[in-house]
C-alpha cells in the first residue's frame, strides 16, 4: 500500500508541475476534466487515485502523451 500511495504522490506531482509549466490554472483544468475544483486539487496533492479518464485528460491539456504522466 504503502508504495501505490508513493506512486499516486510522484503522478501528482508531475501533474502539478506541468500545470505550473503551462500556466493552467486549477480550475480550467477541473473544467477540462470534468472534476469539482475542490476534487482536483484533492487529486493533484495526491490525496485521491487517480481514474484513467482523468490522467487521459490532463495528458490531452498538457499536450502530452499520458505515458509521460
Amino acid at each position: 500500500m504503502k508504495e501505490q500511495n508513493e506512486k499516486i504522490l510522484e503522478i501528482a506531482e508531475r501533474i502539478r508541475a506541468l500545470r505550473d509549466i503551462l500556466e493552467i490554472p486549477a480550475q480550467d483544468m477541473a473544467k477540462a476534466t470534468g472534476v469539482s475544483v475542490k476534487r482536483y486539487e484533492e487529486l493533484e496533492r495526491g490525496e485521491r487515485d487517480f481514474s484513467f479518464t482523468f490522467l487521459y485528460q490532463c495528458a490531452n491539456c498538457f499536450g502530452v502523451d499520458i505515458a509521460e504522466i
